[in-house]
């Protein structure tokens, strides 16, 4: 368990210290619910409604990691601007 916290403050602090590995970050969230929101409108109007409700449920959950890996790199941009 030491380990993983010790991990994750190393790329936490990469990210906090390196604007534009913050700047990537968000960029690639961004991206990612883009492409998130289109697969979501396409499958939508699936004749099959188990595969409608796997692609929404999938969708939610990657959707609210990208949310969060949004918000992290806004975090990162602006501590990585104040350092």
């Amino acid at each position: 368990m030491l380990d993983f916290i010790i991990m994750f403050h190393t790329v936490a602090t990469i990210f906090t210290h390196n604007t534009l590995a913050s700047v990537v970050l968000f960029i690639a969230s961004l991206y990612s619910m883009v492409k998130l929101s289109k697969m979501e409108k396409d499958h939508a109007l699936s004749n099959s409604e188990l595969s409608a409700s796997s692609v929404y449920m999938f969708t939610l959950v990657i959707g609210s990691v990208s949310i969060m890996t949004l918000g992290f790199s806004v975090y990162a941009i602006c501590a990585s601007l104040v350092a």
